[in-house]
This record gives C-alpha cells, sequence and structure tokens, in this order.
C-alpha cells in the first residue's frame, strides 16, 4: 500500500507522532496501540519523537486552539498523528483547517477471517477495496440554519465545493488505481445533485482522460452499494461523497471483516501530513469494561508506521501478529461467534496477545 501523494513521507529511523487521546474508550485502546507501536520500533531499531497531547478535547474555542497548536507542532516536526477518536464537530473543524481533504479505508478479506463474514466465502475471499471518502466539504462541513416558518420549524444546511479539491481527491483516486487494479468507481447521484453533481463527474472524467489505463465508471449510491455489499470482489478504488462514504465505509468493514472494531482509516492531506485512526467512534457505552477491540487502533499504528514513515518491517510485524492471533481463535466480543472455535476475550487480554506475538516474532520479523 503505497501512497504516492504523500511527499515528505521520511523513510529512516525517526518516527515522530503527535498522539491524542479522545473520549469514551479512547485511552484503552490507545493504551494498547502505543505498546505495540513501540515495542515494533524498538524491535527495528526505530526512534520514537512522540508529542502527547494533554489539552482539552470538548468542543470549545479553548480546545480548538490547543489541538489546532498541537496538530501544527506535530506537522512541523515532520511527524503525523495518531489518534482515538474525537466529537464529531472537532473532528471536522480540524479537517478544514489541515486540509486533510479525503479518508482512506482499505477493507481487504484475509484467510483468518474469511469465515467471520455474514456472506458466503467465495463472495469475500478475494476482496480487497481501497475506499475513498471525500473529507473536505458536504453536509458535515455546511452552514445549518433554522427558521420559524408559520409555526414549523424549518431547519437547513448550506454547503459547496471547490473545483480545485474535487480535482485533487480524483487526482489521487486514479494515482492509486493505477498502481492497484486499475478500476475506480465513483458513487455519486449526479443528475440529482445538478452543478454539484455534474462538478464532480467533469473532474473525474477529466482525470480519466490523464489515466487511459484505468477502467472507470460512475454508480450511484444506491445501485453501487447494494453492488459493493453483495459482491465486494468486484471493486477496487471506489469514491463518494462524505455521508455516503462514512456509512458504507461501517458497513464494508462489518460485512468483509466480520466488525467495525479491526479497521483503520487515514485522514490525508496532499502535502503529506496525516491522521491515523480507527473508523468507529468513541464507544461511550463501553468505556471501562474491558470490552472494546482495541484491533483498529493497533492496526491504526501499523499504518502510519508503513504508509507515512516508510517502514514496512516494523508494519508487517504488527500486523501479522495481529492476524496470528486471529488464526489462533481469539476475538474481542464484537468479533466472537458461538461454534466457530473462538475464545472471548477482553480488550486488555487482546492487547496481550498481540503484544506477546509482536515480541515471538522479532528475529524473523526484523532481522
Amino acid at each position: 500500500m503505497g501512497y504516492p501523494n504523500m511527499k515528505n513521507k521520511v523513510v529512516g529511523k525517526n518516527v515522530s507522532i503527535g498522539s491524542i487521546v479522545g473520549g469514551g474508550i479512547g485511552s484503552e485502546v490507545m493504551d494498547i496501540s502505543l505498546e505495540c507501536l513501540y515495542q515494533a520500533c524498538s524491535i527495528c531499531n526505530l526512534r520514537v519523537n512522540e508529542l502527547s497531547y494533554k489539552g482539552l478535547t470538548v468542543d470549545t474555542a479553548e480546545a480548538r486552539n490547543s489541538l489546532r497548536e498541537f496538530y501544527a507542532e506535530t506537522r512541523d516536526i515532520g511527524g503525523v498523528i495518531l489518534r482515538t477518536s474525537l466529537y464529531a464537530p472537532i473532528v471536522y473543524w480540524l479537517r478544514r483547517e489541515f486540509e486533510l481533504i479525503y479518508k482512506m479505508i482499505y477493507i481487504k478479506s484475509s484467510k483468518e477471517l474469511v469465515a467471520d463474514s455474514p456472506l458466503k466465502e467465495d463472495r469475500v475471499r478475494f476482496t480487497d477495496i481501497l475506499l475513498i471518502r471525500d473529507n473536505a466539504a458536504g453536509a458535515y462541513h455546511g452552514e445549518t440554519d433554522e427558521i420559524l416558518k408559520d409555526s414549523n420549524r424549518v431547519a437547513s444546511i448550506k454547503y459547496s465545493y471547490v473545483e480545485s479539491q474535487v480535482r485533487s481527491v480524483a487526482r489521487s483516486a486514479f494515482s492509486f488505481s493505477a498502481k492497484r487494479s486499475q478500476r475506480l468507481h465513483l458513487l455519486i447521484k449526479c443528475d440529482v445533485l445538478g452543478h454539484l453533481g455534474q462538478l464532480w463527474v467533469d473532474m473525474f472524467r477529466e482525470m480519466s482522460a490523464e489515466y487511459p489505463d484505468v477502467t472507470f465508471d460512475i454508480f450511484s449510491p444506491d445501485v453501487g452499494s447494494a453492488e459493493l455489499i453483495t459482491n465486494p470482489s468486484r471493486f477496487d478504488v471506489v469514491v463518494g461523497l462524505d455521508t455516503e462514504l462514512d456509512m458504507l465505509s461501517d458497513q464494508m468493514a462489518s460485512i468483509v471483516h466480520g466488525s467495525r472494531g479491526i479497521t483503520p482509516s487515514i485522514n490525508m492531506s496532499m502535502n503529506g501530513f496525516a491522521s491515523y485512526q480507527t473508523i468507529h467512534g468513541t464507544g461511550d457505552g463501553l468505556k471501562g469494561k474491558d470490552l472494546a477491540n482495541p484491533v483498529g487502533m493497533v492496526l491504526a499504528g501499523a499504518q502510519l508506521l508503513g504508509e507515512s514513515f516508510g517502514n514496512s518491517q516494523a508494519h508487517d510485524l504488527i500486523v501479522n501478529a495481529t492476524f496470528n492471533i486471529f488464526n489462533r481463535g481469539y476475538r474481542t466480543g464484537d468479533m466472537f461467534k458461538p461454534g466457530r472455535n473462538h475464545q472471548k476475550v477482553g480488550t486488555k487480554e487482546m492487547g496481550r496477545l498481540i503484544l506477546s506475538e509482536i515480541t515471538s516474532n522479532k528475529i524473523e520479523q526484523c532481522a
């Protein structure tokens, strides 16, 4: 998995990250993620320079200023962000502030988890999809208003797209697809969305002319989602607007991986700055109960090492250890299925198992 737009990717012995613990289960899963990351880095002779955020994460002006300064400090030392889930208003504001214009979610089947899918194995066995979610505009970023008209509350939201941003997303999508299976689908209701839909179609068709080897198709989100859910192996790179891909990424993770809890994501800028996290939210209802699945955050740390810092050994060490644990039947509650030779474990035990596996495999992985 290579990111051609990461112009300041660092390949060397130093790993700089800014870690942020958000709400809910944040501290539980972040602790495990960092333990695994530090252990892999130690084995692979990487020095970690970690900035740890100590400020507020509630949606206040003070918190926003503090987070802005922390993001900027991390970026300025050549680092990237590793964070657990923050509450939505702050998340979308930070994406705009630091031009993290698209999100990447890899949905790939594995021999260890293919039986966990609710679909038949032959439907998901060869799934390898990159979802690219528009991150910079759309309904989540719009200006909201409410008025009273004839004794009725009327709520509205206004948002717009800039041509240069859409072109950047299109360029990234085609670039990734060209290095993969050369199949790209844009999910958009172009006719219904009028000028907005036409802007997206125009930018993608314009970019398609620069990548003649990439097969490009447009699907309506309803038809495209149905095809993705029932026949995911058909797709390679899939791009869509923020709202549609927000829902679709969780659905695809649940279908292919058997849970939303193990899938990381990356918020990307065009200059290489990135924020790594899971696809799920804060999990407030699981806080302090030793029930949360830490794997999504563990694999977010692995992606950070491989993609932003170019160390495939450290990346593979964490990923292989995690899937070895799956292969031995260990599952947290969200993935546990009776009758499948699964052994249910809690958050802490899953973390301990992965960390132990990283250590035991160190000679083979980082010789």
